[in-house]
């Protein structure tokens, strides 16, 4: 029974070496322009959690909602107009509540995290915070890249 699937690597085309290359490649520089409007956004969140934290007095989680959860408004339009630019299928308000569900368990990710790190590993807030942003991102990336902004079917 034959399975379609080249058994050693003289049996992948040239081409096919190119394509899969040329696709690593695309996903290399995407998550650098992933990277760079994450940035943007933890710059953010980072910002709006210290106020909300220092300034407005509120408790560091309850702060670290609101400050991802602006931080979100503001990565959304960037990587919809630049990081993912091509793969825009659909709705935009389609694509922005998948953004939200999948970046509320990034939420989730990222607190859990902060909450951990201060309360039980006696780290500073924002210190905590960084931690649980890098973490969140690496579910961030993956999962929107695979859900929120689809590839265009090829005819």
């Amino acid at each position: 029974m034959s399975n379609n699937l080249p058994t050693s690597r003289d049996e992948v085309s040239p081409a096919a070496r190119v394509g899969l290359f040329g696709e690593l490649i695309s996903l290399v520089i995407r998550f650098q322009k992933f990277i760079l409007v994450g940035t943007v956004g933890f710059a953010v969140n980072m910002l709006g959690l210290f106020v909300l934290t220092d300034w407005a007095r509120l408790f560091y989680v309850a702060s670290s909602f609101l400050a991802i959860e602006l931080s979100l408004f503001v990565t959304f339009a960037l990587n919809e107009r630049w990081t993912w630019a091509d793969r825009r299928t659909g709705s935009i308000v389609t694509r922005f509540w998948k953004y939200q569900a999948i970046n509320g368990i990034g939420i989730g990710i990222n607190v859990a995290v902060l909450f951990v790190l201060t309360e039980y590993g006696g780290f500073h807030y924002i210190f905590s915070n960084v931690w649980g942003a890098a973490v969140a991102a690496i579910w961030n990336f993956g999962a929107n890249h695979r859900l929120t902004w689809t590839a265009r079917l090829r005819p």
